[in-house]
C-alpha cells in the first residue's frame, strides 16, 4: 500500500491545534507602545521634558531599527547641523517632576548639582518576570579622545550623565535610577599615550553636534513585581564642587524599547504532547 505524503490525520490536527492554542493563549502585545519612535506623531504615546527630538540618521548615527531613534539634550543650537534644531534642558525639578522622581533625587544619585536636563516617559503595564530593554547611545562635548595632546580628559567637576527610571506607579513603590554612561565611560590613566588617558567614548561623525559617543549600548531590566510602571530615560548636565557651568552640553539618543514576555511554561508544550502521546498510544492498539 502506498502511503500519501503531506496529509495530516484528523486526530493530529487535533493535536497540533490543542499545542498551538495553549502556546498563543499565554502570548500578548508589546506593552511599550511606540518603542522605536517610528510613530508619524513624534513621541506619540510618550511624555516629553526639556530638550527632546526625533531623529534619523542624518546626524551621523543610524537607528538600531527602523528609520527614527529619539535624541534627549541637554541644549542644542542648531549650528553643527540644522536637522538638530535648536532646544534646551530644563531645571532638575522639572525633569524629575516628568519621569515621576521626587524632587532632588537626581542630584542626590549624582551627587552634583543639576543644571539642566531632558527626558522621556511612558507608563506602561508589567508583569513579574518580564524583561524590559531598550539601546542607548550617550553623546557628549565634554570631553574627547583624538589620539592627541589635544584631547580633553573628562572632568569630576562637569561630569554629565545618562539614566533610565523605572518608577513602580502603586502607592508606595519603589523608585529606580540607573546611570547609563557619564563623561568617564571607559576612561582610564595611559600615560604612554599622547592623549594621556584611553576612553570606551570615540569620536562622533562630522555631522553630528556632540563630539563624542559611546556608540549604542543595550540595557535590560527584569522586573519582580507585577503593576504598573514609569519608564524614564534621560540626560542631565551637571556640576560639582561649586564649579561654575562650562556651558558644554550632552545628550542622550534611543531606540527600540520594548517588553520580552514571562517564558512560557514547559507544562503547557508538556501537556499537549502528552496529549499526542495518549492519541499515539491509543491509535497503536
Amino acid at each position: 500500500m502506498s502511503r500519501v505524503r503531506g496529509h495530516c490525520r484528523p486526530w493530529m490536527a487535533s493535536a497540533v491545534l490543542l499545542v498551538a492554542g495553549l502556546w498563543g493563549s499565554q502570548a500578548k502585545a508589546d506593552p511599550i507602545l511606540n518603542g522605536g519612535f517610528e510613530d508619524p506623531t513624534p513621541f506619540h504615546f510618550w511624555g516629553t521634558v526639556g530638550d527632546t527630538q526625533i531623529q534619523g540618521s542624518l546626524m551621523g548615527v543610524s537607528p538600531t531599527e527602523g528609520l527614527s531613534h529619539a535624541l534627549l539634550a541637554t541644549y542644542t543650537d542648531g549650528s553643527i547641523n540644522p536637522v538638530v534644531v535648536p532646544g534646551a534642558g530644563v531645571a532638575e525639578g522639572t525633569l524629575e517632576s516628568g519621569l515621576g522622581l521626587s524632587y532632588g533625587s537626581l542630584s542626590t544619585f549624582s551627587g552634583s548639582t543639576i543644571l539642566a536636563g531632558s527626558g522621556i516617559s511612558q507608563t506602561v503595564h508589567l508583569v513579574a518576570g518580564e524583561k524590559l530593554s531598550f539601546k542607548w547611545d550617550f553623546l557628549t562635548n565634554q570631553t574627547y579622545n583624538d589620539g592627541t595632546n589635544m584631547s580633553i580628559a573628562p572632568s569630576a567637576t562637569n561630569n554629565d550623565f545618562s539614566f533610565f527610571n523605572l518608577v513602580n506607579e502603586a502607592p508606595g513603590g519603589s523608585s529606580q535610577i540607573f546611570k547609563l554612561a557619564d563623561t568617564f565611560y571607559g576612561y582610564s590613566n595611559d600615560p604612554s599615550s599622547a592623549a594621556g588617558f584611553d576612553s570606551g567614548l570615540v569620536l562622533t561623525d562630522p555631522s553630528n553636534p556632540f563630539i563624542s559617543e559611546t556608540k549604542y549600548q543595550s540595557f535590560s531590566i527584569t522586573v519582580s513585581v507585577t503593576g504598573d510602571y514609569l519608564v524614564g530615560a534621560g540626560v542631565a548636565h551637571v556640576t560639582a564642587g561649586g564649579a561654575p557651568d562650562n556651558g558644554v552640553n550632552s545628550g542622550l539618543l534611543v531606540d527600540d524599547f520594548k517588553v520580552a514576555a514571562v517564558p512560557e511554561p514547559a507544562s503547557f508544550l508538556g501537556l499537549g504532547l502528552l496529549g499526542m502521546g495518549v492519541v499515539l498510544r491509543r491509535r497503536r492498539k
